[in-house]
């Protein structure tokens, strides 16, 4: 939604940009739109600002696991675990649970 809004409020500063040099403008209609158009590059550039903010810290993203169900014959391993490729030995404390009971 941001990115739609992005782009539309790059496109109106830029027929803003190009209406002053319209022939048959007034000093007053050229400079308002030259005001216009400065308004919205630094409506554009604050909207940038919000994007990359939305973005996070660096593109990290955290995953909060509140409730884990293990069904019959299923296993999970309950703990911190960092890195692409987890190993329970590796990262840290970590409870395994099968069928509902504690291992």
């Amino acid at each position: 939604m941001l990115a739609v809004q992005i782009l539309g409020v790059h496109e109106a500063a830029l027929l803003s940009l190009r209406t002053p040099v319209v022939e048959g403008q007034t000093c007053d209609g050229r400079d308002a739109h030259l005001r216009r158009s400065m308004q919205l590059m630094q409506l554009f550039v604050q909207q940038l600002e919000a994007l990359a903010k939305l973005k996070g810290q660096h593109g990290q993203q955290r995953v909060r696991v509140e409730h884990v169900h293990v069904q019959n014959g299923g296993r999970a391993v309950v703990g911190v675990i960092n890195g692409p490729s987890p190993t329970p030995a590796s990262s840290g404390p970590t409870k395994q649970v099968t069928n509902g009971s504690d291992e």
